[in-house]
């Protein structure tokens, strides 16, 4: 049974009370960015040998270059990783917003019939946190109701 909020009643009925636990859900896109810059600096910070000049010192024994060398050899590798798969993740988001978008059949309003026309008449889409629905407002009569994005 569907309610006068045109959202089903089990969804309606675990309303949030509490803070927020699933920010990567209505964010997809912050994770992977941030991890690509974070890693982009650390390997800037490597490259240039500044993190050299602070760890080993000026005059560098041959024993603590070869130490700095192995752990900033691991470290790279590592930030290397968790940089490729953060760029496949969002690479994943990236696609599968084209496809929504590309798939999203025009919205028509269920009180005037106004059909959405994307560059003439745009409806209002504002995603609802943490669900898969949308709230759409038409521009002609200010009629609101969600849909499944």
């Amino acid at each position: 049974m569907v309610s006068q909020t045109n959202r089903p009643e089990h969804e309606l009925k675990h309303e949030r009370t509490g803070p927020y636990r699933y920010y990567l859900e209505d964010h997809p896109f912050l994770a992977p960015l941030v991890t690509l810059v974070l890693g982009g600096l650390c390997l800037f910070v490597v490259g240039t040998n500044m993190l050299m000049n602070a760890l080993v010192g000026p005059d560098p024994s041959r024993t603590a270059l070869d130490q700095y060398y192995t752990a900033m050899g691991w470290t790279i590798a590592f930030v290397l990783g968790i940089m490729v798969l953060a760029f496949i993740f969002l690479m994943l988001v990236v696609v599968e917003e084209i496809i929504r978008r590309v798939r999203r059949r025009p919205a028509i309003c269920p009180d005037c019939g106004t059909a959405e026309v994307p560059r003439r008449l745009p409806f209002l889409h504002r995603r609802v946190p943490g669900t898969d629905w949308e709230m759409v407002a038409c521009p002609r009569c200010g009629a609101n109701w969600y849909a499944r994005r």
